[in-house]
């Protein structure tokens, strides 16, 4: 099968499962079975005929309508399918957005729900404690907490992307095992960066920041052997994901 045959192909399919409101995962997985039964009833045409335009054409109309058949995957969705299409349209990647966009946004709101839990937990312990002397220290670590785990977010997140394109290859991403080495070794400094940058920030004291500096050495060598790991075994469907969700399809 010549590529322009698996490029009209994949249209039809993202035509027909792109508007079904699911999860990502439950979406790639029709991509694949619709693909997978649009390539058998191609090779049975052709092997009828052994024309190929003719095989494609009789393929297209064998399919039918992509329209009908977004009801009808639509109609086969459980409630967990439904439930984690909205998780993803707030925690999730959106197509066409870059990494760096995804991470800025994921970050932004990891830093609302952290301040947002600081503030009612904050709220709690002095209705029932009263303000005490502390507070402003306890709410000093909560700020620097709300801070740091949104720049984290940001920043490993984006390492991991481009750690995982370099180890997987495609989206016109070579491979580059030297790279993805330099991304895994940004990381683990950017780990160590942020438990200094937290205890200075949470305890006002370089002194406690140098003295708890080897407190972060166990994210400091797992973070990147973490990223690797999961970027080899989950990145080709996130690569192969993102392909589906970025294909045009026209109007």
């Amino acid at each position: 099968m010549n590529e322009l045959v698996m490029k009209e192909f994949m249209v039809q399919v993202e035509r027909a499962v792109r508007p079904v409101r699911a999860a990502g995962g439950r979406k790639d997985r029709m991509r694949e079975e619709l693909l997978a039964h649009l390539t058998a009833i191609y090779d049975e045409e052709l092997a009828r005929g052994g024309d190929a335009s003719a095989a494609l054409q009789q393929t297209l109309q064998r399919f039918g309508d992509p329209a009908a058949l977004t009801g009808d995957l639509q109609a086969s969705l459980s409630y967990e399918d439904r439930a984690g299409y909205f998780f993803e349209r707030w925690w999730g990647w959106r197509a066409p957005e870059s990494a760096a966009r995804y991470t800025f946004r994921l970050a932004t709101r990891v830093f609302a729900l952290v301040a947002v839990a600081a503030v009612v937990v904050s709220s709690v312990v002095v209705a029932i404690e009263g303000p005490g002397v502390d507070l402003p220290a306890r709410l000093r670590l909560a700020g620097s907490f709300a801070i740091i785990a949104a720049v984290d977010v940001f920043v490993l997140g984006l390492l991991y992307f481009k750690m995982r394109d370099r180890l997987c290859g495609g989206l016109g991403m070579p491979r580059s095992w030297p790279r993805a080495a330099a991304f895994g070794l940004l990381a683990a400094l950017g780990v160590q960066a942020s438990g200094l940058a937290f205890t200075l920030l949470g305890l006002s004291s370089i002194e406690a920041s140098w003295d708890l500096f080897f407190l972060w050495w166990p994210g400091v060598v797992f973070t990147p052997l973490w990223f690797a790991a999961y970027g080899l075994t989950c990145g080709p469907r996130e690569i192969r994901h993102a392909e589906w969700e970025c294909l045009d399809i026209g109007g």
